[in-house]
């Protein structure tokens, strides 16, 4: 039946490579829609649609020499938009941290999964590639579910982030070095020079020619999109020149842009085009895969099992020890090492590489099994971070043990101002620092005893600098309600938007102190009433509220033509919003 199939679409492959980009698309979306039902990434989707197309499935395509050349456009698109997205100002509190802990990272697994497979019987460079494909983690599929569970502001999610953009640059440094032949000085001297120079000129460049045509053309939509892409492929061309691979130039092209105040609208105007040949890189890697083995079945599933056990556990043990040591603490810890246990996107192209180069250095059933076990681990991240939390809850003895016996630096100290617990008796806690929170801690805490809860550390800075006591975490940490001791509080002000939170907490609430008042702040009227069915004591609802203050100005001014309310205060009101916009856009470097 398969066969009758394919034969069907002869006329359709007598096309070329139209029907060749045609099917890959067909099918990548196909699988994509089932995977997003499945809630699977999409990476695994589009390497899945490979297979079913590739060889090994209804055979309707081969790799051929067009689609290697579309999927290596996809690679330099891919690292392109990754450069331009790098934020180094993420790394301001936390960059030593990151960058010393990504190095002692990718250094031990890349060390250590070496010697094990090279004990193995795998021979040098093979035990090279897998060891650095293994120390990698997913800078897309961790960032996709930080931000769907809204947590890239928070304490742990900054230090992934932290780990995962200091991981791209390693990558980038790791692709033109990894193809040298032997490791001699005479051979690696070279790629070194050349790089320090590639980094030099894409700096000058991008500093003083290629931002200033960037920032000039933002002014029309087709010129921004033009200039971006434009800048990609003269670092293309450029690092070409130079002996290194096109994602090389485009990575640097892309950090070139990075601090353009444009930088975003250029990432939405190259999304799609990237979108599109990453889509058929991903692809093209699943039409690469054989079940046909070389070595023995009994081997392959023993390089599997090392594979597994060094991303699922070993990688997750020196993450969590990293973030413990730097003074992140065991919670912290633990949630890094978790939510990074999977292998890179990055990983697929050093894979390619390796599979692809003119020595053919990895072998076809460890290119098969590497990409397999890298989409394995891919789809088991989202149950990993989303179970992380219950995972630290069983082994947070342990660690607390280990962390007892040693002392490390406590930098979650800088993050809290708390008094003692024995103060702390009929006191308010208001959870979520915003607008809303911010301005209830300030008004109430002239006169009453208030703790802010949020899980953004530059707003606890905030109210700590304002001098109001607060904690940094998040509603499922039990630690931060034991900190500002919500047994004994008398109120619990909620003023986070976010209704699913909200209702955990509030059930969390009144496990703990069934006696508590809870007023609670709702963005719909559903929301409002799934409070008040909890047995929320006061729910707000400050849309349908300045709605209705905007309502009553509108109908005066029509009435009377005159502005009421604040027209007083004007000039006072218009001062106070522009010193609090300065101060934001100095937080954010806006």
């Amino acid at each position: 039946m398969l066969e009758q199939f394919a034969a069907n679409l002869n006329f359709v492959l007598e096309l070329g490579l139209v029907a060749e980009l045609g099917l890959i698309v067909v099918f990548a979306t196909l699988m994509a829609l089932i995977g997003r039902f499945l809630k699977q990434p999409l990476i695994l989707t589009y390497i899945v649609a490979g297979v079913i197309i590739g060889p090994i499935g209804l055979s309707l395509i081969g790799q051929t020499q067009h689609i290697a050349l579309i999927s290596e456009l996809g690679v330099a698109f891919l690292l392109f938009t990754v450069g331009v997205e790098s934020d180094l100002n993420k790394l301001k509190n936390i960059g030593k941290v990151v960058f010393l802990g990504s190095l002692v990272q990718v250094l031990l697994i890349s060390l250590i999964s070496f010697f094990l497979f090279n004990f193995l019987g795998l021979d040098f460079i093979v035990s090279v590639y897998l060891g650095l494909i293994l120390a990698f983690s997913s800078t897309m599929v961790v960032i996709k579910n930080l931000s769907d569970t809204q947590k890239l502001n928070t304490l742990h999610g900054r230090l992934m982030i932290g780990f995962l953009l200091m991981q791209d640059f390693l990558v980038v440094l790791a692709l033109p070095l990894i193809s040298v032949n032997s490791f001699s000085v005479e051979s690696v001297l070279p790629i070194i020079v050349k790089g320090i120079l590639l980094v030099l000129l894409a700096f000058f460049l991008g500093k003083f020619v290629f931002s200033k045509i960037v920032s000039y053309s933002s002014k029309s939509q087709e010129l921004l999109f033009l200039s971006g892409l434009s800048t990609c492929f003269v670092f293309i061309f450029l690092s070409s020149m130079l002996e290194f691979s096109p994602a090389v130039g485009a990575f640097l092209a892309g950090l070139s842009l990075s601090s353009l105040s444009s930088n975003l609208e250029l990432i939405g105007k190259i999304r799609g085009i990237r979108d599109f040949f990453v889509t058929v890189f991903f692809v093209s890697l699943g039409m690469q895969l054989t079940l046909f083995f070389s070595s023995s079945i009994e081997f392959i599933l023993l390089i599997a099992v090392l594979m597994l056990f060094i991303v699922l556990i070993l990688k997750p043990v020196v993450f969590a020890l990293i973030s413990i040591v730097s003074g992140y603490g065991t919670r912290n810890g633990l949630l890094v090492g978790f939510s990074l246990a999977q292998i890179s996107e990055f990983s697929f192209i050093l894979a390619s590489q390796g599979f692809n180069s003119g020595q053919g250095v990895l072998p076809a059933d460890i290119f098969s099994i590497t990409i397999i076990i890298t989409a394995l681990t891919m789809a088991l991240t989202p149950y990993f971070m989303n179970s992380s939390e219950s995972i630290y809850s069983r082994l947070s003895g342990f660690f607390s043990l280990f962390s007892s016996r040693i002392a490390f630096v406590n930098r979650l100290n800088d993050l809290e101002r708390l008094p003692e617990e024995s103060e702390l008796n009929k006191h308010i806690v208001v959870v979520g620092a915003g607008v809303m929170g911010s301005s209830i801690a300030q008004a109430i805490g002239r006169h009453n005893d208030v703790i802010v809860v949020d899980h953004d550390p530059d707003v606890i800075f905030q109210q700590i600098n304002l001098g109001i006591n607060s904690v940094c975490g998040n509603i499922e940490n039990n630690e931060v309600w034991s900190k500002v001791n919500l047994a004994k509080a008398s109120l619990l002000v909620i003023a986070i938007p976010d209704v699913l939170p909200s209702l955990y907490l509030i059930d969390k609430a009144r496990r703990i102190n069934p006696e508590i008042a809870v007023f609670a702040r709702a963005k719909t009227k559903k929301d409002a009433l799934d409070f008040y069915e909890r047995k929320v004591d006061f729910v707000i609802l400050p849309d349908i509220l300045g709605g209705n203050a905007f309502i009553k100005n509108i109908t005066a001014f029509i009435e009377t033509g005159k502005v009421i309310d604040i027209s007083n205060f004007r000039d006072e009101f218009i001062s106070y919003l522009k010193e609090e916009t300065k101060e934001e856009r100095k937080r954010f470097k806006l």
